[in-house]
């Protein structure tokens, strides 16, 4: 390759004689760096690199020696070649070309100094589509597109690669300015506040630093001749078109070639350099100081002189503002756009000042909904710079002094400091001020240190409120329920601090004790004018947390009895509305309001039960005990709901219905919402009035419940059975228990064949827990109805033979021993259960004298989780109630750990897979009761455990 470049000479054949002068001129050659070994490409890559670095003159390339040295470069190592690639690029010369008006003019220029063109740089939004024809920039031969094609397509160094990698830009370089210049020893050079095409805000900004001076300064020849050229462009949508390509292509190189040389420090000079903080470079002052980006109306503005429409400028210049960046900038890089001087959120101080501003013009005005919109929109715009994680000019500790400096929180009362507001919803009314509530401000609350209402502001308004003797329902709902819920979450106040608050009653304002309350609407009708009953103006179930810090004393349902139900008359009518009526309401709750079911007092079966008996005067006797006093009062009532006798009285047929006589009564059984149940109550009634039939709706909540509480029922049953059982003595199996007493003996069984494997001895073995342990719930299956008949059960019929020798043991070998088993779980001598193996289509194994069915499934190893049903089995399972099936395993092997699963209800628990016969799945899931064996040496004494 070097002989290619021309910059490499062979070495004359006389040089490499064996010969003592040849000799020293090699060694002198070497030790001079001057002889390189023809073989190695890449040691001549770094001499040309040394060139470049050198500032040597550049040596002008042909194609075939740009593509030797493009293929040297391949064969580098990638982690080498970005160290080499710039210098050498400043150290060859490649074809280029120019703009010089409108003219094109081609030229030789270092790669390192050249840009790429739109023939290699492809996109709408690159730096060639940007610059366009401007004047003065390099840009590298279109030619090289071709010239530089790699053979071996995308995965070879093309003209983009390879020329990216000598150092061809797609970004506008940055360079030191040339007049900086050395003041003292110190090696940063500086940059004169006033140097000659100094734009006028840079002076500023560093004259508010008290600065002469920037460090180690940059400029940007290139991008600014391309602002300068955008500005000078006519047509306005090209003009935005470029100059949104030129913002692109800052932001795509910006981390890359342009972070470095953004900022700059700037100096005070007095015999050193007095640093006075950090500015932005020249090259964007100096960009920022052109026309060229456009304004909403379309105009070329200086981008120094725009700003982003956001929210936050929205609050201080207003929706009209004539500065605003055009919207085809939308989607450019607000960090370049703000580098360059457009202005995008304004800074919290000049936030702080449009809200001392709004508050100054409006002085004594009462907020209205114009102000509240102007200073929502500035609250929003503080909110949202303060969860952005650059600095700004105020920290968060400034930004809370001069909101209570100023007093800048508007609330409904006025401007308040933040110390004297609160956050969250106005619960108190006009008594306390509350921030106002606007969209997205949490986190300026949170950084002003606005609190929620706490217990104490609850019984400060409370108290309020009461000395007034106000009669402010609503807030003193919200003010009670606040108060209730810190003393839900534990947040108490001191003792006796509530015993002492003035509350509002059915007398009106009591401070003495006792106050009653309760939570029947109709027996609080009854009282309200005998006693003072508490009225917080919602359910009792809000407050119950109150009821003992206030003193107040509950009266219950049970602390009352209908007086003379023996006069009440009961009324068949009335008791049949009562019941339609009822199962129309249970349909009604259960698909619109299922939350009113919840914590019934009485269920819906037995509620159905219930009679319906008038009453014309109809009245309870309510015993009421305090630490003072035992008194009995008479509360007369429409209506009662009476769990003791079962019946529902009411003064007349009529108020049976109607929503504050039955419909209050039922209520007052239902944790729910009373007043949404006693109308529920009345629709109900209606319907029942004109015959409409319910229809059962059973929630798949409570269907799961109840078929829950059914299994277990069921295997709570089984453990009984079997403790009855064992409660007669202990098993003692009889010889021949495994089989019915006529059975045929003395059959050749497989084990006697010498198998190697063996099935366990059930003799060696004991029940770890006799009550078993009731295992979780799995699946639901579906049961199958199957039309096939089944045989009735026989006695005294033999057990099945073996009929043919298997390896180690048969299946009925297998059997024979899990049945054995089940009899120890069973507490069975053998005599109470009959086997039904040898009888064909009656659907079980085995029988036990109180005609409990049993089918057996027995597997040598693990526990299967699916088991297979014949036909007949299924059916059995299906008709008859008391099946039980019985998964028996682990019966092989000396280490063997057998156990016994009943499962009840199997076709419901098991899901189902019909092949002829039924294959059940999810039996190690199944709600069922679970029996562990051990070995007689191993066992522990038995315990009793429910799982």
């Amino acid at each position: 390759m070097g002989e290619q470049l021309g910059i490499v000479t062979i070495l004359h054949d006389a040089h490499l004689r064996d010969s003592k002068a040849a000799r020293t001129v090699l060694r002198w050659l070497t030790q001079c760096g001057a002889l390189l070994d023809h073989s190695d490409d890449r040691a001549l890559v770094r001499r040309l690199a040394h060139a470049g670095q050198s500032g040597q003159q550049a040596i002008q390339l042909t194609d075939a020696q740009v593509q030797a040295l493009r293929d040297t470069f391949e064969r580098i190592d990638p982690a080498e070649r970005g160290s080499l690639g710039a210098d050498v690029g400043r150290a060859i010369s490649l074809e280029a070309y120019t703009y010089h008006g409108k003219d094109r003019r081609a030229t030789w220029t270092r790669p390192a100094e050249a840009y790429l063109p739109r023939t290699i740089d492809h996109g709408t939004d690159s730096l060639a589509a940007a610059a366009q024809r401007t004047p003065g920039l390099s840009w590298m031969s279109d030619r090289y597109e071709t010239v530089l094609r790699s053979p071996t397509g995308r995965s070879g160094m093309g003209a983009l690669r390879f020329l990216r990698l000598l150092g061809a830009e797609t970004v506008p370089r940055p360079d030191l300015h040339p007049n900086l210049f050395r003041r003292y020893s110190d090696n940063r050079l500086g940059l004169y506040i006033s140097v000659s095409g100094g734009p006028e805000a840079r002076r500023k900004a560093m004259a508010e630093r008290r600065a002469t001076y920037t460090l180690q300064d940059s400029h940007n020849p290139a991008l600014q001749a391309i602002v300068e050229d955008i500005s000078r462009e006519q047509n306005k949508s090209k003009r935005r078109k470029r100059a949104s390509a030129l913002i692109s292509t800052l932001g795509r190189g910006w981390d890359r070639l342009l972070s470095d040389f953004a900022e700059v420090e700037s100096a005070w000079d007095d015999y050193v350099w007095h640093l006075r903080g950090q500015v932005h470079a020249f090259w964007l002052w100096q960009a920022g100081d052109v026309a060229w980006l456009d304004d909403e109306r379309g105009n070329p503005r200086r981008p120094s002189d725009l700003r982003i429409r956001t929210s936050g400028t929205i609050a201080i210049y207003g929706k009209d503002s004539p500065d605003y960046l055009h919207r085809d900038f939308a989607q450019s890089s607000t960090r370049v756009l703000d580098m360059l001087g457009v202005s995008s959120d304004p800074r919290r101080s000049e936030l702080v000042d449009r809200l001392k501003q709004l508050q100054e013009e409006r002085r004594g005005e009462q907020p209205n909904t114009n102000l509240d919109l102007e200073v929502a929109v500035v609250y929003q715009a503080l909110a949202r710079d303060l969860a952005k994680a650059s600095r700004s000019d105020l920290t968060e500790a400034q930004l809370r002094q001069e909101f209570q400096r100023a007093s800048l929180v508007l609330t409904k009362q006025g401007w308040r400091p933040p110390a004297n507001v609160l956050a969250g919803p106005p619960i108190f009314g006009e008594y306390r001020a509350f921030a106002p509530s606007v969209e997205g401000t949490e986190r300026l609350w949170n950084v002003l240190k606005l609190s929620k209402p706490s217990a104490e502001d609850c019984l400060k308004v409370l108290q309020v409120i009461a000395r007034q003797r106000s009669e402010e329902e609503v807030v003193l709902l919200e003010t009670l329920r606040a108060l209730a819920t810190h003393y839900d979450q534990g947040n108490i106040l001191q003792p006796r601090q509530l015993m002492k608050l003035a509350l509002w009653t059915s007398k009106g304002w009591m401070r003495d004790r006792p106050v009653y309350a309760t939570d029947d609407p109709v027996l609080a009708k009854g009282l309200r004018t005998q006693l003072p009953l508490w009225e917080p103006g919602g359910d009792l179930s809000q407050f119950r947390a109150l009821l003992g810090p206030l003193g107040i004393k509950e009266i219950r349902a049970a602390d009352t009895a209908v007086i003379d139900p023996m006069l009440a008359n009961e009324d068949p009518r009335s008791t049949d509305l009562f019941r339609s009526a009822l199962r129309l309401l249970r349909e009604d709750l259960a698909r619109n309001a299922p939350q009113l079911t919840e914590g019934m007092a009485v269920s819906w079966d037995s509620l159905e039960e219930f009679t319906v008996s008038t009453h014309p005067s109809l009245a309870l006797r309510v015993h009421v005990v305090t630490d003072k006093t035992d008194q009995t009062y008479i509360a007369e009532v429409d209506a009662k709901v009476d769990e003791a006798s079962r019946q529902v009285f009411a003064r007349s047929a009529e108020l049976l219905s109607r929503v504050d006589g039955g419909g209050r009564a039922l209520a007052a059984l239902s944790k729910g919402d009373s007043r949404l149940f006693a109308q529920a109550w009345r629709a109900a009634c209606d319907q029942a009035e004109e015959g409409i039939e319910a229809r059962r709706i059973e929630l798949a909540q409570q269907r799961a419940m109840r078929e829950e509480q059914e299994l277990h029922a069921r295997l709570v049953d089984f453990q009984e059975m079997i403790a009855a059982r064992a409660a007669r003595g202990p098993v003692r199996e009889s010889a021949n228990s495994a089989s019915p007493t006529n059975r045929t003996t003395g059959h050749k069984k497989a084990a006697d064949l010498g198998a190697p494997r063996r099935l366990v001895d059930p003799d060696s073995f004991v029940l770890v827990d006799p009550r078993g342990r009731i295992d979780k719930t799995g699946n639901t299956g579906k049961s199958t109805s199957l039309n096939s008949g089944l045989a009735k059960p026989r006695t005294g019929v033999p057990s099945p033979r073996n009929s043919s020798p298997l390896p180690g043991y048969s299946g009925l070998d297998k059997e024979d021993v899990g049945l054995r088993f089940v009899k120890k779980v069973l507490s069975s001598d053998g005599k109470d259960i009959v086997d039904l193996r040898a009888q064909r289509g009656v659907g079980a194994d085995a029988i036990d004298d109180m005609e409990n069915f049993y089918e057996l499934k027995v597997s040598a190893g693990t526990e299967p989780d699916q088991v297979t049903l014949t036909n007949a089995e299924v059916q059995r399972a299906l008709t008859t109630s008391n099946f039980f099936l019985i998964v028996v395993s682990e019966v092989e092997g000396t280490n063997a750990h057998p156990t016994v699963r009943v499962i009840v209800d199997p076709l419901k628990q098991l899901q189902t897979t019909d092949r002829g016969s039924i294959t059940l799945s999810g039996v190690r899931t199944a709600k069922s009761l679970v029996y562990n064996f051990a070995p007689v040496s191993d066992s522990a004494p038995p315990s009793s455990e429910e799982g």
